[in-house]
């Protein structure tokens, strides 16, 4: 099931990819430039596995179609941008990623490497070898380190991924041609895997990151209650990126929430809500490209979809009590959008018999498991946050916004 991932731009030259035994199929992105035109899945000859330029160009004849005419967009300035990686104790991944940040194509960035907790200084002496800037966050959790990030950004324009993410070198100038309107206060861009080597990166791939090769705009005051609650359709955190109003009239992320919390994600998805909630307008910009290296194995995965599943129920909780939505609309998705199609649904239906890799029904009832626990985590993710506040009585702008909030209701 190893599948080969690869690019094929219409503006430069390919080489043929040969040796590509133990590949039973290529994931090729289709490009014309900056711009994205199409996915291609191709079966590869076990007799002669190789990839060359006359079978892909055949497969986007049968697959593609014709090709939409290369689209030509004006120039448009390009703003210093701060660039976040956050990061704990993953000294041996981060190299690809910042070896990638020095390659980007934008006139005038800043990369800042945010270490969470660290256990030691692998990944400080990565960034030494550098141009970027490493700073230390000491309180546990993403959304802590996001923060600090953004407290060390000395752009109006901040951008974030992740340590396991390798940017495309036009990746900035993707993020900054969605910010074009001036309305837009933010972007997310397209991800796909950077390799699909075994089966649990296959798998996930089924339901990951990639949200489509066509852009979309998003006004937060046009959107039905579903709507903004269903933030996964804008993408990830490996590949967003904010004007620094949207912190500044929201506040920042919310530090119970996301990967080192009781919590265990989510943070992104409720920035977006909130933005949404407040009326602003987000774009999804397939220009700008990240390749993410999935897990690789399945006790990593199984932890992951757990933790996604725990990290949803929990988002679910905080936007119910937070009021600012109909809790019947929260309610109805939580079980009737959410644990019906997403959990029983699948785990009792027929697989197709031309599936040859079937979803394992043990991976949905580790993140249904991760659903169950969100109560729980809920309680535990707020108390320990305080915890850590006390500890740190440092206020920011979430904690500002929110007292504000409660104040006007009283």
């Amino acid at each position: 099931m190893k599948t080969y991932v690869t690019e094929y731009n219409l503006h430069r030259p390919f080489t043929p990819v040969k040796n590509l035994e133990g590949y039973s199929t290529a994931l090729i992105l289709v490009r014309r430039g900056r711009q994205s035109l199409g996915l291609l899945k191709l079966e590869l000859s076990a007799v002669q596995p190789c990839l060359k330029e006359t079978k892909i160009r055949e497969a986007i004849s049968q697959q593609i179609g014709d090709l939409p005419s290369e689209e030509v967009r004006p120039e448009i300035p390009r703003p210093p941008v701060s660039v976040v990686v956050c990061t704990r104790d993953r000294a041996e991944i981060i190299g690809r990623c910042l070896e990638s940040l020095k390659n980007l194509d934008y006139p005038k960035y800043e990369v800042i490497v945010v270490d969470n907790v660290p256990n030691n200084d692998r990944v400080k002496q990565v960034v030494a070898s550098t141009p970027f800037r490493y700073v230390r966050e000491d309180r546990p959790g993403l959304d802590w380190a996001r923060n600090k990030g953004l407290a060390e950004a000395r752009y109006d324009l901040i951008a974030y991924t992740d340590d396991d993410a390798v940017l495309d070198p036009a990746w900035l100038l993707g993020l900054t041609d969605g910010l074009a309107d001036p309305q837009v206060m933010g972007v997310t861009g397209l991800i796909l895997p950077a390799e699909l080597e075994t089966e649990a990166q296959v798998r996930f791939e089924t339901n990951g990151f990639n949200k489509g090769l066509h852009p979309r705009q998003f006004d937060g005051r046009q959107l039905s209650p579903k709507e903004l609650i269903e933030m996964h359709v804008f993408g990830a955190g490996a590949n967003m990126i904010f004007r620094r109003r949207v912190f500044e009239q929201i506040g920042d992320f919310d530090t119970a929430l996301s990967a080192g919390t009781p919590a265990r994600a989510l943070g992104d998805h409720d920035l977006w809500h909130r933005a949404m909630i407040a009326g602003m307008t987000w774009r999804y910009e397939p220009r700008a490209l990240a390749w993410h290296y999935h897990r690789d194995n399945w006790g990593s995965l199984q932890k992951q979809l757990f933790n996604y599943g725990c990290g949803f129920g929990v988002y679910l909780l905080k936007i119910g009590r937070a009021g600012q939505l109909p809790r019947r609309e929260v309610v109805h998705h939580a079980f009737i959008e959410w644990l019906w199609p997403w959990f029983l649904k699948r785990m009792f239906q027929r697989h197709n018999p031309q599936d040859n890799f079937p979803y394992p029904r043990w991976l949905i009832w580790v993140e249904f498991l991760g659903a169950l626990r969100s109560p729980w985590a809920y309680i535990e993710t707020y108390w320990n946050d305080r915890r850590i506040r006390r500890r740190s009585p440092a206020e920011s702008r979430y904690d500002r916004l929110k007292f504000e909030a409660t104040s006007k209701k009283r």
